[in-house]
């Protein structure tokens, strides 16, 4: 499979640990570019955010941005989300805003560290992108899956697909899929 990884033209690094994170787990091939990201946010007036949108021509893409984006049926600007996936698309947006800080407040500056940071990248990419990549969610819960929308998470509370495996407290969790979510994957 090959994926394009799209960011915003102030995140290249970040844009480059997420193609490198792809290449490595998943084993994708991976083009990398920057993109103003017009193609998959919308500005929300009444909340003063990003809203997510996946246009059915956009495919195969992971974008990273660093606005922080509203989840899709948003009812207050707290209902943030650190990723979003289409499985439909094999699409996946990637939040950094609430990464950078202490306890995933939103941060336009680093207030953890480096390793930290990139650790929480880390776990969101693989969470994001596994939504649609492991094959079969058997293993996977359906209560989750009918809270959240966007695909359902791995009952394994050490898999990376679990649902808080990419919140702030992503130090504690595996960076890594589970055996069971590994072995499932799409190639």
């Amino acid at each position: 499979m090959k994926l394009s990884v799209d960011y915003d033209p102030y995140i290249r690094k970040e844009g480059l640990i997420v193609a490198d994170i792809i290449k490595k787990i998943f084993g994708y091939k991976v083009s990398v570019r920057k993109k103003e990201h017009q193609d998959f946010l919308e500005f929300d007036e009444e909340f003063g955010i990003y809203r997510v949108n996946f246009p059915a021509k956009v495919v195969n893409t992971v974008y990273v941005t660093g606005n922080q984006i509203l989840s899709a049926y948003p009812k207050s600007v707290e209902d943030f989300c650190y990723g979003v996936s289409s499985p439909k698309t094999k699409s996946v947006i990637i939040s950094l805003a609430r990464l950078r800080g202490l306890k995933g407040e939103d941060s336009s500056v680093l207030r953890v560290s480096k390793k930290e940071y990139e650790r929480r990248i880390n776990n969101l990419t693989v969470h994001e992108v596994g939504h649609w990549a492991v094959k079969n969610q058997d293993h996977f819960d359906d209560y989750a899956k009918s809270i959240f929308d966007q695909g359902a998470h791995c009952r394994d509370p050490k898999c990376v697909m679990h649902p808080g495996a990419t919140m702030a407290k992503s130090n504690i969790y595996r960076k890594f899929l589970c055996p069971l979510c590994f072995s499932n994957l799409i190639k």
